[in-house]
């Protein structure tokens, strides 16, 4: 006969003690709340991001200008509430794509902090600017992430004057696309007077620029071309001939016949100061046209 005892030896092999019920369901139970933080943790920083991203949108545009919703605004960004900050304006390769992917992770591991948002043509961000050497520790992050052109804005202290930031962050990401590279390109916005006199009021410089060298226009593209980086070599040449004929590898009198070629054209003279200035005006708003 059989001993119960082995039966219920033999029972509990096949179907299992109640303590390892109690383990398999405690386990079932972990794995399921574990999961179920895990999905509303991402929702979380789903949404966590599409406010900060929301945040950054209304200060672009100036949609934030008191100055407690500032601060607030930089308290949720993470972001000090004075600067120096710049904005960053990367050509995105395709609409929905990231210029930066993994950006703001990239410069938070080295103490940058930053806040982004993707629009349909530029991916944007506002990075405070802590110590004089961030600058240079951004543009060697963009420079290994960046597949197109990046712009910079001249640094700034209050946050109400992002979108004014933003405007010359454009205008260099579309000056380092004319300097011919083959690849991505970072500018920073020259912060000289002349740079931010030749981007005010954009259609009175338009103006100024045509009625300066507007007959250069009738001249063939290369000339015309050649003319331009000459003038330009000239005045980072302080005006000598020779220094200028060195930078761009010419002779001299090269030099003086092309500066020579735009006062006929231009009906200014490079031997009156005011001719200069207008000249360097002019210039000036034609390197930076669209």
């Amino acid at each position: 006969r059989t001993d119960p005892l082995s039966k219920r030896e033999s029972l509990s092999k096949i179907i299992g003690t109640p303590q390892s019920h109690i383990l398999v369901a405690q386990d079932v139970f972990t794995q399921a709340m574990t999961s179920a933080y895990r999905a509303q943790l991402t929702i979380q920083v789903l949404d966590q991001e599409e406010e900060h991203s929301a945040l950054v949108e209304a200060l672009l545009f100036r949609r934030i200008t008191d100055e407690q919703n500032l601060w607030e605004a930089a308290d949720a960004l993470r972001m000090p509430i004075s600067g120096p900050y710049v904005v960053v304006a990367a050509q995105v390769p395709a609409i929905g794509k990231l210029a930066l992917p993994e950006i703001a992770n990239r410069l938070d591991v080295r103490d940058i902090r930053s806040a982004w948002r993707l629009l349909p043509d530029l991916q944007v961000g506002i990075v405070h600017v802590r110590r004089p050497e961030v600058l240079g520790m951004m543009i060697e992050v963009f420079e290994s992430l960046a597949s197109a052109n990046v712009g910079i804005s001249p640094q700034f202290l209050d946050l109400a004057a992002t979108s004014d930031a933003l405007r010359l962050a454009r205008l260099a990401v579309g000056h380092s696309g004319r300097r011919g590279a083959s690849r991505s390109t970072v500018a920073v916005f020259d912060e000289s007077p002349l740079a931010y006199a030749a981007v005010s009021a954009p259609e009175v410089m338009a103006r100024i620029g045509k009625s300066v060298l507007g007959s250069l226009d009738e001249l063939p593209g290369e000339e015309r071309r050649i003319l331009v980086d000459t003038f330009e070599a000239w005045l980072d040449a302080g005006g000598s001939a020779n220094e200028t004929a060195a930078k761009i590898f010419c002779h001299p009198n090269t030099v003086r016949h092309r500066l020579h070629r735009i006062e006929e054209r231009t009906g200014r003279s490079l031997s009156r100061p005011r001719d200069i200035a207008e000249l360097c005006l002019a210039f000036e708003i034609d390197r930076r046209s669209p």
